[in-house]
């Protein structure tokens, strides 16, 4: 939960349905919510004078450390899960650059690094990540290891930062304005992070400049250069997703009520735009798996599609069933669930799929 910063453990039924809540942690300061009952206004004003434990990710590599990346208190904590008490453990706390703001982080399926969108900065940290086997192997208990991903002794932490690069044109530093409050806000910020499903670029939304910034990655050390910056077609873009065949990539415009679409160059990474649809304030963009193959992970089973031309692309629509998809052979969704999040409606999304 990012408003008061807990860290929730559910238990699943036989059939893998949520049937409770199994533990609740809670992050250190977070209390301060519950005794101070703080205000949205006093929220927006103050973006760190409590935890927001913003996302929790879990690495590929063993599948058995979860991290969640703290935008309040500029950390990230690692967690392992205790099978037979069911229950959390945490095993570490890494410190990131203050006043950054961690947002979400996504790990590279094979180069062992992490990306963290910092929000408050609108950049991106890239960080080597590190096995540490007490953390990962044997009994999942034991001390909470504090760690820093900088400075002189970041060589000894589980994630260690090699890499920041902004999201943003150089123009648009220090941009923002003053409220009636006298508060200032910066003119954007970031929002969702995602890796291509190829592993080879990666691409942040800006809230704001209202552009997807697209970053290529390097092919040994993860790190990012950028290839460009795309405009989304509407106004605050919080969520984006792709397809399975990573050649389509959705976006959510939440202040615009609009999902706009865009063909993915596979050789560079840059976006050509589609088409849209409008819906109520999209939050959140998930492709719904619609197979045993396509629930598996990405990086197991990417089969990029074969070359399509830009009058093909121009040709077709992935938001209406067009006919010349069958002939182009993109495995698309079949849907896409877009969140409302006023109501937390989930609205459904048509497209096509190869036959």
């Amino acid at each position: 939960n990012y408003w008061d910063a807990k860290v929730n453990l559910m238990q699943l039924d036989a059939q893998g349905n949520i049937s409770g809540v199994r533990e609740i942690n809670m992050q250190p300061g977070a209390s301060y919510v519950e005794n101070n009952r703080p205000t949205r206004e006093e929220h927006w004003q103050y973006r760190q004078r409590w935890p927001h434990s913003h996302c929790i990710v879990t690495e590929p590599y063993a599948s058995r450390l979860h991290f969640v990346s703290d935008l309040g208190l500029d950390k990230v904590f690692v967690y392992r899960v205790d099978m037979v008490a069911g229950a959390m453990r945490l095993r570490a706390s890494v410190d990131l650059v203050a006043g950054r703001g961690p947002r979400h982080l996504v790990f590279h399926p094979t180069l062992r690094c992490a990306f963290v969108v910092n929000e408050l900065e609108s950049s991106v940290t890239v960080l080597q990540y590190r096995h540490i086997a007490a953390f990962a192997e044997g009994n999942p208990s034991g001390h909470a290891v504090e760690m820093s991903s900088f400075g002189e002794s970041k060589s000894e932490s589980i994630l260690e930062e090699m890499q920041v690069i902004s999201t943003l044109p150089h123009e648009w530093d220090g941009r923002g304005s003053i409220n009636a409050d006298g508060v200032w806000k910066a003119a954007s910020h970031a929002s969702e992070v995602r890796l291509h499903p190829s592993g080879k670029f990666l691409y942040v939304a800006n809230r704001g400049h209202d552009t997807l910034a697209v970053f290529r990655v390097d092919d040994n050390s993860g790190m990012l250069a950028l290839v460009d910056y795309e405009p989304t077609g509407g106004k605050c873009p919080r969520n984006f997703n792709f397809d399975r065949s990573g050649r389509l990539l959705l976006v959510g415009n939440q202040d615009s009520n609009l999902v706009s679409s865009f063909f993915v160059d596979m050789s560079s990474g840059r976006l050509t735009p589609a088409d849209s649809l409008s819906v109520p304030s999209p939050n959140y963009i998930y492709a719904v798996p619609t197979s045993a193959e396509e629930r598996a992970p990405l990086h197991d089973n990417f089969i990029p599609a074969s070359n399509i031309s830009q009058e093909q692309c121009k040709a077709s629509s992935p938001m209406s069933l067009s006919p010349m998809i069958p002939q182009m052979q993109i495995p698309q969704f079949a849907h896409v669930s877009v969140v409302e999040p006023a109501t937390g409606a989930a609205v459904s999304l048509s497209v096509p799929k190869a036959a």
